[in-house]
């Protein structure tokens, strides 16, 4: 959501300054449009999101809970924190519907099941080393 820009013309701390200023969310932040805009697809995520098949992805559900608040008052989404906290929604909202999202954060499960997006959560590097492990004869 934010826009770093950096001119030529501007001295090195100006510069900096500026791109400090925009990097921390402190200017040109459209979030409040973009909730707004997406604002039915959030509450099926919150309304799908209680149901038993999701309660058990921690990750989502830190997020959902956050959501659930945001819909109702998206100024707490100015608090660059929960900005960042609700990443992985904004993420996959913005995810075109004919791609597919490939991660290790299981959290997309949940959020691109919901939101009719296709996602393959790989594995993490520590479960292919006990997967591969697992296969290796004792010696």
């Amino acid at each position: 959501m934010a826009k770093a820009a950096i001119k030529e013309e501007a001295t090195k701390k100006e510069s900096y300054e500026r791109f400090s200023k925009e990097i921390d969310c402190r200017t040109q932040c459209s979030i409040e449009k973009f909730w707004q805009y997406n604002k039915s697809q959030l509450k099926r995520l919150v309304k799908e999101g209680e149901k038993d098949s999701h309660t058990g992805n921690k990750g989502f559900q830190k997020t959902l809970s956050l959501v659930k608040s945001v819909i109702g008052n998206v100024g707490l989404l100015k608090a660059k924190r929960n900005c960042m906290s609700v990443g992985d929604v904004i993420i996959a909202l913005e995810m075109p519907k004919d791609l597919r999202m490939l991660t290790f954060d299981k959290a997309f499960d949940s959020i691109c099941g919901i939101l009719g997006k296709e996602v393959t959560v790989l594995p993490s590097l520590m479960a292919v080393k006990k997967s591969i492990a697992s296969m290796t004869p004792p010696s």
